[in-house]
């Protein structure tokens, strides 16, 4: 008795996702999220802190979505979400979570875990370094076209000069200042929170980390990150 074929195989996702979030996302899901990103989709004002990541998620019809993913060190799935469910499930997460692993994937080796990577980064290792500086003072200029951002220490010494076109002045601006930072990010904070930071906050401190990530150089680390990814390694 000849065995019976096989059946056909479906399509075969192509898209890359970051580590760690692979294991989260499943076939069907990633293939729905090449055809968004095919018919025009984008991701936008993206953030990410150690292993959560946010954003949004611009259809060709002009929608919305807020997806935000977190997992802990070994993988496990912490928080997924999108303002398109009222509730996710891994692996069968929404199209929009996946467009947003994959957009990280483009930023470097998606094969390494994304703390990593940006722990090996130039900009992260020489904003370590320009903590000892402290908060710079910020001044910024307005033109028609561009806001031009300067960071300056307390002795009055240039530390950072910036040209900001005027169509990424709002992204840039709510990321560059100390305070809490835009909401995604606030988010995000929450959901990576260890019990230790956590009672940091209680008692009105912060971890030496947490200092790091709220400060200006912090911020500028993570963009520099994702403005050039694994382009510029120690």
């Amino acid at each position: 008795m000849s065995a019976k074929p096989l059946p056909p195989r479906g399509p075969r996702p192509t898209l890359a996702v970051a580590a760690p979030f692979q294991k989260h996302l499943a076939k069907s899901t990633l293939l729905m999220a090449e055809r968004l990103l095919a018919q025009g989709g984008t991701v936008v004002r993206e953030v990410f802190l150690r292993s959560a990541i946010g954003g949004e998620v611009l259809a060709q019809n002009g929608r919305r979505f807020q997806p935000l993913l977190a997992v802990a060190e070994g993988g496990r799935l912490v928080r997924a979400s999108c303002s398109c469910a009222a509730r996710l499930l891994s692996p069968e997460l929404c199209p929009h979570v996946a467009a947003l692993a994959h957009h990280f994937a483009k930023t470097g080796d998606a094969s390494i875990p994304l703390p990593q990577r940006f722990d090996a980064s130039l900009g992260a290792h020489l904003c370590e370094e320009a903590v000892s500086l402290g908060e710079p003072l910020l001044s910024r200029e307005d033109s028609r076209y561009e806001t031009r951002l300067t960071a300056r220490s307390a002795a009055g010494a240039l530390l950072v000069s910036a040209r900001i076109p005027r169509d990424e002045k709002e992204r840039l601006l709510e990321i560059f200042p100390g305070g809490e930072g835009p909401p995604i990010e606030r988010a995000l904070r929450d959901v990576v929170a260890t019990p230790e930071e956590i009672a940091f906050r209680k008692a009105g401190s912060a971890s030496r980390r947490e200092r790091f990530e709220t400060s200006f150089w912090g911020r500028l680390a993570n963009r520099l990150f994702l403005l050039f990814g694994d382009g510029a390694q120690t």
